[in-house]
């Protein structure tokens, strides 16, 4: 089944892009009609005018069926509109040579060339030029390799299952295992500088690293019950203020705001995984959900969250803005975007049969998914 959007077949048409789905609004009773007038050329009869219904922001798919403001009619149906074009709302994704079939979990870029993906049985891959090619650097591990994150251009930290966590000072041309208390999955790894870090995973686990990894902190609870047995995803916005999300037997999003060492429950509204999370501005965040297609987002940081559909039952793995109102999120084997700050979404054309788990843009005009089969697709 195709996965091209009726808005990017819209504008194939020639009609106006919508950068978000939605279904046709409610439309008014067409109380004007003149009955004298007849359309003969495909139009219809909307009051007394002949309309396209096709893509009148006026008439959308029925006489009186009104776009909302900032909406266009695509197809007879009403979406946001991109006045940039596909490339606004991701443009085509071309699938890249990765050189492996390992499933790839995560990718991270430290400038428009360089960039890091990671994957199962240790795998690691570089690319020195935007991703026209990527080689395979060593690990010293054959665990899975779950997340990456640079501090900087040198300085970086990937973990995965078996308690690991490897490290580069010098981008990649060597990567160190590092000594850790869990033999547990880690799934996530956020640095707030070269010596500063944080990794979560399953069973709980909370770590931190205040010198660059020489040693690792088990960190308690503070606050968070022990029986909580997965965590996703960690995002921090300074020293001091972050979230983790992940799942139980409900969607968890739990925020510190005194550097990790207590946490605060936060009210998600949501009973499946929470998978990714990603913040904006202070306030402003979103959350990727799993198995029900949906992203939270919050405008009063982390107080309340609201759902916001992209796809009716998606498996959604991770989650990225490039400004306050463009984001992407991918999930089972498709990438989804907004132009509205996660109000609608569209799904992007992108040819791959392949579920995908992780999406990164380098800048506003670049991004990189990778997922199973060493998948790497790259917009550009």
């Amino acid at each position: 089944m195709s996965r091209v959007s009726k808005a990017l077949t819209a504008l194939a048409a020639g009609a106006w892009l919508g950068c978000g789905g939605g279904a046709a609004p409610q439309a008014v009773p067409d109380a004007s009609a003149d009955a004298g007038l007849s359309c003969d050329d495909g139009s219809t009869k909307c009051g007394n005018a002949c309309v396209t219904t096709s893509n009148d922001p006026a008439n959308c798919g029925a006489c009186g069926a009104i776009c909302s403001g900032g909406q266009a009619c695509a197809a007879g149906a009403c979406a946001l509109a991109c006045d940039g074009g596909p490339s606004k709302c991701g443009g085509p994704w071309i699938a890249q040579t990765s050189g492996t079939t390992e499933w790839l979990h995560s990718v991270y870029f430290t400038s428009a060339n360089d960039g890091y993906c990671v994957g199962d049985a240790g795998t690691i891959l570089k690319t020195v030029n935007g991703g026209a090619t990527w080689a395979p650097q060593m690990s010293g591990t054959a665990s899975n390799l779950l997340s990456v994150r640079f501090c900087d251009a040198n300085t970086g930290y990937i973990v995965g299952a078996d308690g690991v966590i490897v490290k580069t000072t010098n981008a990649g041309a060597a990567w160190i295992l590092q000594e850790t208390v869990p033999t547990a999955e880690l799934h996530s790894v956020f640095c707030l500088s070269a010596d500063r870090a944080f990794v979560v995973g399953v069973d709980n686990f909370n770590l931190k690293t205040e010198n660059g990894g020489a040693d690792w902190t088990v960190l308690s609870g503070g606050g968070v019950p022990t029986l909580i047995n997965e965590w996703n995803s960690i995002y921090f916005l300074d020293e001091n203020t972050g979230y983790k999300v992940g799942w139980n037997s409900y969607g968890l999003i739990w925020k510190t705001t005194d550097g990790g060492i207590n946490w605060t429950l936060q009210t998600s509204g949501s009973m499946y995984s929470m998978n990714s999370v990603f913040f904006t501005d202070a306030n402003t965040g979103y959350v990727a959900e799993g198995y029900d297609g949906h992203v939270l987002k919050t405008t009063n940081g982390g107080a309340s969250w609201v759902r916001h559909l992209v796809v009716a039952a998606g498996d959604l793995k991770s989650v990225y803005f490039t400004s306050a109102s463009t984001g992407y999120v991918v999930g089972n084997n498709s990438i989804y975007a907004t132009s509205d700050a996660a109000l609608t979404w569209v799904s992007l054309e992108a040819t791959n049969p392949n579920a995908l788990e992780s999406v990164f843009f380098p800048n506003a005009n670049t991004g990189y998914a990778v997922g199973a089969m060493g998948t790497i697709l790259a917009h550009k």
